[in-house]
Order: C-alpha cells, then structure tokens, then sequence
C-alpha cells in the first residue's frame, strides 16, 4: 500500500514538472508568436500609409501641373494683350504672376520635402511624432496651393478688365 502511495506521490510530481515546464517551455514560443504577429500587422500598416500617402502625393502632384498649365495660359494671355494694344498696362497683372509662379516653386520644394518625410514615417520607431510634421507640412502645402489658385483668379478678372473693346 505505501508503495502504491509513493508512486502515485511520485507520478504527481512527474505530472506538475511535466506541466509546468510545458507552459515555460511554451511562453517563449508564445511570445515569438505575438512579435511576429505585431511585425505583420505594422507591416500591413506600413504598406496602407505609404500607399494612401504616395495617392495624396500624386494629387498634389497632379494639382501643381494643373496649376502650371493655367499660368502658362495666363502668360500667353498677358503676350496677347501686350501685343494686340500697347495703352494696356499689364505689369501689376505681370508682377502677380510671378508671385504666384514662386510661390508654386516653394510649393514643389514642399512636396518634396514631404515625400521625404513620409519615408521617414514609415521607417521611424515613433511615427506619431513624424506624422505631426507631415500633416503641418501637408496643411501648409493645401494652403499654398489654395493661395496660389487666388492670385490667378484673381489675375485672369484683371486680365478680363484690361480686354479693350474694338
């Protein structure tokens, strides 16, 4: 009878051992587990940002050349006029022109600059701390464009002033 008793005290032991150095043999795995999990899934994260950002970039990209286009438009306008009547007085028309033409160079260096920033964000092990610096960036470039798209609405009603009737 004792050494049915010593057995099974014996066996238990072997049981909890068992047991236990299961669950601390299993905690590393399970942690290689959560590691990888977190990497995939700031991986995914990684790869929406860069895309919803190189999407926002092409825009703004897009929105510069349109901008460029209407100047050129614009320009070839000015010619016109200066051209086809030499009473017309068209050098405060001329001078917004080119405030608006720098203005846009300063827009492009921006959107360089957030290109950059962007890259940054993604590889950096505080992206939130980066992204303050591209949405400043992004909000200063939209108010730039937007200024921009005045100046030139507001030169082609000048340029609309100027037309003399014949």
């Amino acid at each position: 009878m004792q050494f049915v008793k010593l057995f099974c005290v014996v066996s238990f032991l072997f049981f909890t051992q068992a047991v236990t150095s299961n669950v601390k043999a299993s905690e590393p795995i399970r942690e290689n587990r959560k590691l990888e999990q977190k990497e995939r899934i700031s991986a995914v994260k990684r790869e929406k940002i860069l895309n919803f950002s190189n999407k926002m970039i092409v825009r703004l990209e897009a929105t510069v050349e349109r901008i460029e286009k209407l100047i050129t438009r614009i320009e070839t306008r000015i010619k016109k006029i200066e051209t086809d009547s030499k009473n017309i007085n068209v050098e405060e028309a001329k001078e917004s022109l080119d405030s608006a033409k720098q203005k846009l160079a300063l827009i492009k260096i921006e959107i360089n600059t957030l290109k950059d920033d962007v890259l940054k964000m993604v590889e950096s092990d505080s992206p939130k701390l980066v992204f303050e610096k591209v949405k400043i960036s992004l909000d200063k470039i939209k108010e730039g464009l937007k200024e921009v798209h005045q100046l030139l609405v507001k030169i082609i009603g000048d340029i609309k002033g100027l037309r003399s009737t014949k």
